[in-house]
């Protein structure tokens, strides 16, 4: 009788490099998530998966989210670069039994998560989308598109690429105030309150608030509110954003476009 070959030998390496590939597939999964996910790839054991996850938070290749993202595993700039560079040891049979896996696990995690994209009315007759994630009383996320071809692909893509776009936000490190937002009386206000260089807050009920910002590049346009627990942390939030504007609009553009691909 012929003996079975023996199993490759995973190096743990290669075993950070897959969960790291797991968790850029499926954008938004908190570690009780991504265990069903490998198990049933047979990527690994549960105690491995939860041993590698630890290491690689602690070096920083994953962050684990807090607020709106609580307990939610997402892919840092460390470990995008991590994947950008060592992919190719991660063997494509892998690569692609994950990337083939992931979509349908993503949208069965979503289904509490409501996405929408829509068209609105521009002022001067034009068009732009309109786009919201919402997932209890009040929006986590609108985000507003004026541009030609972007508004466009906001409408087609935004469901697709929503959770790495909350992911984005939400990790974007709070910084000081050096802009005083503007209190506005509710969201509509703050979204034309809100300039280039000026963001707004608004308040839903005693603690949950929303910090508000309106990004530009050339011709096109962005507004984004995301709501956070405090009213420190949306002042904080909308500093931060605003700081980084141009690397924001281009990191949203390019998820929107389907360009932020490892």
């Amino acid at each position: 009788m012929q003996s079975s070959l023996p199993k490759r030998k995973i190096s743990d390496a290669e075993n950070r490099l897959r969960l790291l590939f797991c968790v850029d597939a499926l954008a938004m999964v908190t570690r009780e998530q991504l265990w069903p996910f490998v198990a049933g790839l047979e990527l690994m054991e549960y105690m491995p998966m939860c041993l590698y996850v630890d290491e690689l938070c602690k070096d920083g290749s994953l962050l684990l989210g807090t607020n709106a993202l609580k307990d939610v595993l997402c892919l840092t700039e460390k470990g995008r670069s991590t994947l950008r560079l060592f992919l190719s040891r991660l063997p494509v049979s892998d690569r692609e039994r994950i990337r083939k896996a992931a979509p349908a696990y993503a949208a069965s995690l979503q289904e509490r998560r409501i996405i929408r994209a829509v068209h609105e009315l521009a002022p001067g007759g034009g068009s732009r989308t309109a786009c919201t994630v919402t997932e209890g009383d009040f929006p986590t996320l609108f985000l507003r598109v004026d541009g030609r071809g972007l508004a466009g692909a906001a409408i087609k893509r935004f469901r697709s690429c929503a959770p790495q776009i909350l992911t984005l936000l939400y990790t974007l490190p709070l910084m000081d105030e050096k802009t005083e937002p503007i209190l506005a009386a509710d969201l509509s206000a703050a979204l034309e309150q809100a300039t280039p260089n000026q963001p707004a807050i608004c308040a839903y009920g005693k603690h949950e608030f929303s910090g508000v910002v309106q990004l530009r590049k050339g011709n096109s346009s962005m507004w984004i509110a995301l709501l956070t627990p405090t009213e420190s942390e949306a002042r904080q939030w909308s500093n931060a954003a605003l700081h980084q504007s141009s690397e924001l609009f281009e990191r949203i553009e390019a998820l929107l476009l389907g360009k932020d691909g490892v």
